[in-house]
């Protein structure tokens, strides 16, 4: 059977707060759900991701959501419970199903792997994570604690896996009560599910005290790049720069087309994900790359290192030339890199200078230009 992955995100935050939907709070420049559903991209194809939303969500943050799966946005019931029941419709065969939280967003890679794993290959109706209580726990009755014994309990966490076939559909169509997450439906009617431990940064963002901690966590993905690319200048037609041939008295001369922005864009990528230079994986000695565009360049390393869910926090490009003046140019090699990118218009900084005729870029025989990149992966 297919695995899928259904995302919940249909809550109302009222825990979090009476105005604000929590899975839009800004963390580093991006929504919280944003790395959600980035870490679930990581082992899961955007057809193979639901989304359920609550049906008052913006229409602006619905269109973001749309861009994390090639499936309808599914609207969510009254409960958790009501929101699953309106994503199983989607399903007319039996599948394998990993339900997750949109408020964990640091799942790991390798949890959501072994969950897949264990559902897929056992014979078992649902698999579950958990924690191990760590904390001193007591009983709470009119007013007065009683201690219990902490290792008779668990936490449980999200994604949580079913198997959904013709025995889990009745059950979960005909029950009406209220539940928490999914493993207490299978709870009730003894249905065999298998646990396994899960990770304790694994928390669920629940009130506004666990923004600062999520922060944190996510932090420790964050990485910084820097790169510096030069090309001489022979008298030309064209004029490659961030991806964009401009008609000019100019062009760049490299074995390549000589474009500077985007050999800058792609070292420092490769410098924030700790690899080695263009020259490496795209060696002048090699035939295959004369005079190719660079922007097949770019997009060979997107793709032989997985760069399409990485979040560009901020890019900032300095273009330093002296005979061709780049003001006119700045507008559309900004837009141009934040397309080629897939980010915001806004993380995308273009500055340029000259050198004040100082050295071979001053005396025009020569383009340079530095980047500096924070990414999230």
């Amino acid at each position: 059977m297919q695995t899928y992955c259904i995302i919940l995100a249909a809550g109302n935050s009222k825990r979090f707060s009476e105005t604000e939907n929590k899975l839009f709070s800004n963390i580093y420049g991006a929504p919280l759900i944003f790395f959600t559903l980035t870490n679930i991209l990581k082992i899961f194809n955007k057809n193979e991701i639901y989304i359920v939303i609550n049906k008052n969500l913006p229409k602006n943050q619905q269109s973001f959501l749309k861009t994390f799966t090639q499936n309808n946005l599914i609207f969510g019931g009254k409960s958790r419970f009501e929101s699953l029941k309106n994503a199983i419709q989607y399903f007319e065969k039996d599948v394998n199903l990993l339900i997750h939280d949109a408020a964990r967003p640091n799942i790991n890679k390798n949890l959501i792997k072994k969950i897949k794993n264990e559902i897929e290959s056992h014979n078992a109706y649902s698999v579950v994570p958990y924690t191990n209580i760590t904390d001193t726990l007591k009983n709470k009755k009119l007013k007065k604690y009683h201690t219990v014994k902490r290792s008779q309990f668990i936490n449980t966490q999200t994604p949580q896996a079913l198997k959904l076939n013709k025995v889990s559909r009745k059950i979960i169509s005909s029950t009406h009560i209220n539940v928490t997450d999914e493993s207490e439906i299978f709870d009730k009617f003894k249905l065999k599910t298998k646990y396994l431990l899960g990770s304790n940064t694994n928390i669920k963002v629940t009130n506004k005290d666990d923004l600062s901690l999520i922060k944190k966590l996510l932090g420790h993905s964050i990485k910084i790049g820097n790169a510096f690319d030069i090309h001489k200048i022979s008298k030309g037609k064209l004029l490659s720069l961030g991806g964009i041939k401009f008609k000019s008295k100019y062009s760049l001369v490299g074995h390549s087309d000589g474009d500077v922005v985007i050999h800058s864009i792609i070292d420092v990528l490769l410098g924030a994900i700790g690899k080695k230079d263009i020259g490496y994986y795209f060696p002048s000695s090699n035939k295959l790359y004369k005079n190719i565009d660079s922007v097949i360049l770019l997009n060979e390393i997107y793709k032989r290192f997985n760069l399409k869910n990485v979040l560009i926090l901020n890019l900032d490009i300095t273009i330093i030339s002296e005979v061709i003046r780049l003001e006119n140019y700045k507008g559309s090699i900004r837009k141009n890199i934040s397309k080629l990118l897939n980010c915001p218009l806004s993380r995308v900084n273009i500055k340029a200078k000259s050198s004040d005729q100082i050295g071979i870029i001053g005396k025009s025989k020569g383009i340079a230009c530095i980047a500096s990149i924070l990414i999230y992966k």
